[in-house]
């Protein structure tokens, strides 16, 4: 029988399976499909008050419901009996179909024998995206991202909603390191999560409503494509009985209505060879006899599935809003557009020619060669329409946001140090006197040359060189005299992490220029700094460009990888036109020159603060970098390197294929590295003199 006629009541069917065969298997481990290392076998007691069942009943309740809700017997389930009806085509090439079943055409019967009737909704669409943009939607893994995803899909008539529970928390694990576990096995373990929701009552006169249900998350590969990584996501949603749930739920019956008997499952898949995502919704509805006062009516029932099923229609203009979230904006306040030729289409904007300015680009446009787009906050919660142009929407379609998640659509920001996290100069002082430990003489002669350096630069960064006193370490000194120094001679300051400053946090100072030519490695231009003269003749300067190769700058680029976990760290200095690596972490990397259009440090050297970039692949200015293509860079941190008059004249930068957050103890450690790397190029250059 198709399985649409057999998935009347899920939620009851588990509920009598489970009073039936006692399913209660507390203190006992569960199967090793789980990650070992997030399975636990007691619950603790904040987690029993919060739902009414331990984690195998939960996790046996969310694998029955996801066998049930099959989305293979979709294409056999339209007999003649129970066809479908279309109800509905959104302009997003949705389509919603919908049908009952009474009791005489449902053949399945639960474990008790009953027939129910039901009522069926059937939404499939197509989105082009890729698949993990709309898992970042639907599979929220705390209550803040939660609420965000179902006010967005649901509007006004969501209220809110809660995560009660997420099966299984590993002993010890904080709720952050749980999602980023989630997070990184999610193509190879199951989420089985307990959450609730509100909702404004469908009907007039009617009370608001109330949902408690189970949700299973799993990826499958899927079955039109044969691949060794997952290809489809499944997501099932299983009614809970309102006494099973404790927390996160309204406790009075007067104003709200529990939903019960509603089941719902979205399949995601990625089409074979195609930008497209297909996605479908199914939901039912299995009316019964019981006439329990706490219990929504199955009118009510029937239109709020309707509703879930109107919300996934939506999910196209989600997935686009928050790609525009990804982006900086540029500041309007802070640059004049100057343009005098649409951007566009080249028609010339004469001063009584209607125009208008691109909140992404930053120039101005003709009154044709723009739209409205919005833009998701993840800060403040809300939906911002912004003017972009025409231009910057293909460049915005063309990106990769495979990896930003929710979270990071917000204003960037150095994020507070964990509670007993060591002092910056801690880590440091341990890791250089590993290095001066095991290193071998060529190299332990750099580790000591930039241990000289970070003394020496200690008592004032912006001091002479000629003015700053010297320590007593010399070439003769032992190792134990370099540890001893380090120990007693390295203090970095820790910043405040309200002085935890980066450049471009919320919006750009600066204008982006697209070429007429497209392309996958078309890099946009950007402004010159208004001190461009100052700056390169601060280069020929220092001369810094004709210095030998330093293993100390090496070194520093090491210390910096190190500290902040990435695979690559460089030293740059930046000229007319190209991008010059004075040292770098990697040795293929030293000494090579790189276009300085094609590179991050052109944006890094456009302000005095450092520039954090958590996604490049998905940001417009740095998508089709040469450098970030090459090396598959998705996390991007530079800060400037300044002369002896604060003019930046390059960067110190750490590159990686995966991204991270900042933390105030590493800000202070870079700012003091960069410090450090900028008074290594000028004793340098004296030297050289």
């Amino acid at each position: 029988m198709p399985f649409l006629e057999n998935t009347a009541s899920i939620d009851a069917f588990t509920r009598d399976f489970a009073k039936s065969h006692r399913l209660r298997f507390r203190n006992i481990e569960r199967s090793t499909a789980t990650d070992p290392s997030l399975s636990c076998s007691t619950m603790s007691s904040a987690c029993k008050t919060q739902v009414w069942l331990d984690d195998d009943e939960l996790c046996a309740r969310a694998d029955l419901g996801a066998r049930v809700l099959d989305f293979n017997g979709l294409e056999n389930s339209n007999e003649s009996d129970c066809k479908w009806i279309l109800h509905h085509k959104s302009p997003e090439s949705f389509t919603t179909h919908t049908r009952r079943l009474d009791e005489k055409t449902t053949r399945w019967k639960d474990v008790l024998g009953r027939s129910r009737s039901s009522q069926q909704v059937l939404v499939t669409g197509n989105i082009h995206c890729h698949m993990q943009e709309v898992i970042h939607v639907l599979n929220s893994s705390n209550t803040f991202d939660y609420n965000a995803a179902m006010r967005s899909l649901y509007r006004k008539d969501f209220i809110y909603g809660s995560v009660v529970r997420i099966v299984p928390p590993g002993p010890g694990e904080d709720d952050k390191r749980l999602i980023e576990l989630l997070h990184e096995k999610e193509s190879t373990m199951t989420r089985v999560a307990v959450k609730t929701g509100t909702f404004v009552h469908c009907k007039r006169f009617s009370p608001n409503e109330q949902w408690c249900f189970l949700e299973r998350a799993q990826h499958t590969t899927s079955s039109r494509k044969t691949s060794s990584k997952p290809s489809s996501f499944t997501l099932t949603l299983s009614s809970l009985d309102e006494e099973e749930v404790e927390a996160g739920k309204v406790n009075g019956h007067a104003r709200v209505k529990t939903l019960h008997n509603l089941n719902a499952g979205y399949l995601i898949e990625q089409a074979p060879d195609s930008p497209y995502v297909q996605v479908t919704f199914f939901g039912q509805f299995a009316s019964d006899d019981l006439n329990n006062p706490r219990h929504a009516r199955a009118s009510q029932a029937r239109a709020r599935l309707m509703r879930l099923a109107e919300g996934v229609t939506r999910l196209p203009e989600i997935v686009r809003r928050r790609r525009f979230g990804a982006q900086t904006m540029a500041d309007h306040a802070a640059f004049e557009a100057k343009n005098t030729h649409c951007t566009c289409c080249t028609k010339s904007l004469r001063v009584l020619t209607r125009k208008h300015r691109c909140h992404l680009c930053g120039h101005f446009v003709c009154d044709r060669c723009w739209s409205i787009q919005e833009m998701e906050s993840y800060d403040a919660l809300h939906v911002t329409p912004v003017r972009v142009c025409l231009r910057c929407v293909e460049f915005v379609d063309k990106a990769d946001y495979t990896a930003v998640k929710p979270s990071s659509l917000r204003n960037l920001q150095v994020q507070q140090d964990p509670i007993g996290h060591p002092p910056s100069t801690v880590s440091l002082v341990d890791l250089l006197q590993s290095e001066l430990r095991t290193s071998s003489d060529v190299r332990k002669n750099s580790v000591r040359s930039v241990i000289q350096y970070l003394i020496d630069e200690e008592p004032g960064e912006h001091q002479k060189i000629e003015e700053r006193p010297l320590n007593h370490l010399t070439s003769d000194s032992t190792d134990h005299e370099y540890i001893d120094a380090l120990e007693k001679g390295l203090s970095i300051h820790q910043v405040p992490l309200y002085e935890c400053t980066l450049a471009n946090a919320s919006k750009r100072e600066y204008a982006i220029t697209w070429p007429q030519t497209t392309g996958h490695a078309t890099a946009p231009d950007v402004s010159m700094p208004s001190n461009e003269e100052e700056r390169l003749a601060a280069i020929a300067r220092s001369q810094i460009l004709d210095v030998d190769h330093a293993s100390e700058l090496d070194t520093l680029c090491k210390l910096a990888a190190s500290q902040l976990d990435c695979s690559i760290g460089i030293v740059t200095a930046v000229t007319a036109d190209e991008t010059c690596i004075l040292g770098s972490s990697k040795d293929e990397l030293r000494r090579v020159n790189l276009p300085r259009e094609h590179t991050f440090c052109k944006h890094t050297i456009m302000s005095s603060k450092p520039l954090l970039v958590p996604h490049p692949e998905a940001d417009v200015r740095f998508q089709n970098l040469k450098a970030r293509i090459d090396l598959d860079v998705r996390f991007y941190c530079g800060f400037p390197i300044v002369d002896a008059d604060d003019i930046a004249i390059g960067s110190l930068c750490c590159l990686d294929q995966k991204t991270h957050e900042m933390t105030q103890s590493q800000y202070s450690l870079m700012k003091k590295l960069a410090a450090t790397a900028g008074f290594m190029l000028q004793s340098k250059n004296q030297e050289k003199n």
